[in-house]
């Protein structure tokens, strides 16, 4: 089970923990939301997909990452199309950390 900052919310899971987006602005108002209809109480910080990026990779693989995937699987602002960019993101900075 995982604990965050506030404890575990039996009715919608994890609370207090970190969500990253690409759209952290727009995507904010999403988790006060759900709680709300859950009835539950709690926080999530939904934080930039680059803050998570910079913490992993360097800034050259991180960039160049996002770029290989813009081409590979570009964004276009559905769900679940915009799950496998990210993937794709991450996929390629390992990639390129592997190879160096």
């Amino acid at each position: 089970m995982i604990r965050g900052d506030h404890g575990q919310c039996e009715k919608c899971g994890p609370t207090g923990h970190a969500v990253f987006s690409d759209a952290p602005n727009f995507d904010n108002w999403w988790p006060g939301k759900l709680l709300a209809v859950a009835a539950a109480e709690g926080t999530v910080r939904i934080e930039s997909i680059d803050t998570l990026l910079v913490a992993e990779f360097t800034t050259e693989i991180a960039v160049r990452a996002e770029d290989g995937a813009k081409r590979l699987c570009p964004p276009t602002h559905r769900a679940a199309a915009d799950v496998r960019h990210l993937l794709e993101i991450f996929r390629l900075a390992a990639t390129y950390t592997k190879l160096g």
